[in-house]
């Protein structure tokens, strides 16, 4: 069941994706949280000397960036893709791409190799962060993971942990919005 991405397993999942999530759950811890003005983003220095941190982050465009956790060869697919995408729209549209629009692209890449035969399921999750100068500079947050799940966040985050680091950032948020 798991030489095929678009082969079901018995119990009714596709092994290839969970691969690309477990992969991405190995990564470099990324938190990311949110606010009127600004985006806040912090990442785990890595242990190993050899691993950049440059490799978890992409500029995507003037105003857009991701942060990855996962495999950095599927993250830099991801980024120049998602390059490609703002260079498009920007010829077609004249202007560059919202936040929402590249997310939206980042899931659809994520997704449709999820489906497509002779391609697997990148084993990255992205958090793709920007300021939409379009939409008066309101901050946008995202994620969007290897089966294609795009979520709009006030905080998120992505990486060995994430499970512990949203219940520490939930609280956190929790109380700083009823300390307002």
């Amino acid at each position: 069941y798991d030489r095929s991405i678009t082969t079901f397993d018995p119990s009714g999942r596709l092994l290839q994706v969970e691969y690309g999530m477990e992969a991405s759950n190995r990564g470099v811890p990324i938190l990311a949280l949110k606010t009127d003005h600004e985006v806040f983003v912090f990442i785990r220095q890595a242990a190993s000397a050899s691993m950049i941190p440059g490799q978890k982050v992409h500029r995507i465009d003037e105003h857009i960036w991701i942060f990855t956790a996962g495999f950095a060869g599927d993250a830099r697919v991801l980024a120049s893709s998602l390059r490609s995408f703002c260079q498009r729209h920007r010829l077609s549209m004249g202007e560059a791409p919202t936040t929402s629009e590249v997310a939206r692209e980042a899931a659809a890449l994520q997704h449709e190799l999820t489906r497509v035969g002779g391609a697997r399921p990148l084993g990255c999750t992205a958090i793709v962060a920007g300021v939409d100068v379009s939409m008066n500079g309101e901050t946008r947050l995202f994620r969007t993971d290897p089966g294609g799940v795009m979520e709009d966040c006030n905080f998120c985050a992505a990486g060995k942990d994430q499970d512990l680091s949203m219940n520490i950032l939930e609280e956190t948020y929790d109380a700083c919005v009823a300390a307002d």
